[in-house]
């Protein structure tokens, strides 16, 4: 409810009504919710995580339904491309994946509202120009950049070895997730080079595994 009723003014928003960030904005809000929810450039990213997440397209109707998943930060279930992308690397179906997806959900929710918030600041008060195009293809760099960063941080250390590969992992089937193909459509064929990497994946965790263990 703050969210809705605090207003974000600026200099000489009394005489431009419009939202600062696209002309196809039809509303005259000026609060942190049309920034982060109602604004078209908010909603084309919101769309392009859904539709991944999913793996098919996604119409402002049915975004609309996934609004609270966004706000509690909470994972709504998975498609069948991006689990069958994630069972294509690790061959069969683990724990520690689900929690991963959970963690990059959270992460992709909160990126998205900072960097909705950070490019709004430098289209008002800095004067910076982004297209529809360069602003939604930017932010989808940043959030992968940020939880790849997090996952070969996590990889360098014994500990989180583990939770690191898992995070990577789905980072990889995520971002390889088509949306344009129609649900159903089976998945390409990987490469040979590609396919032994991915069978190799599998029994090298248990190996780590396994060495954990008997140290323990």
């Amino acid at each position: 409810m703050a969210a809705v009723q605090l207003n974000v003014f600026y200099e000489g928003w009394e005489d431009d009504k419009s939202c600062p960030l696209d002309t196809g904005c039809t509303t005259n809000e000026r609060n942190i919710a049309h920034i982060a929810w109602h604004c078209v450039r908010a909603q084309a990213w919101w769309l392009r995580i859904l539709e991944h997440w999913l793996g098919n397209e996604v119409t402002q109707a049915d975004l609309k339904h996934y609004k609270d998943y966004f706000s509690a930060r909470t994972a709504p279930r998975i498609g069948e491309r991006l689990k069958k992308r994630i069972l294509l690397r690790l061959g069969n179906w683990k724990k520690e994946i689900d929690d991963q997806l959970r963690r990059i959900w959270w992460a992709w929710c909160s990126i998205g509202t900072a960097l909705l918030w950070q490019i709004r600041n430098q289209v008002v008060h800095e004067g910076v120009k982004w297209t529809a195009k360069s602003q939604l293809e930017f932010m989808w760099r940043r959030g992968l950049q940020q939880l790849y960063a997090v996952a070969r941080s996590e990889r360098l250390r014994a500990n989180l070895r583990i939770q690191g590969l898992y995070l990577q992992i789905c980072l990889e089937s995520l971002e390889e997730v088509t949306v344009e193909a129609p649900p159903g459509k089976s998945l390409p064929i990987a490469a040979k080079w590609r396919q032994q990497k991915l069978l190799e994946l599998p029994r090298r965790l248990t190996l780590f595994q396994v060495a954990n263990n008997a140290q323990g």
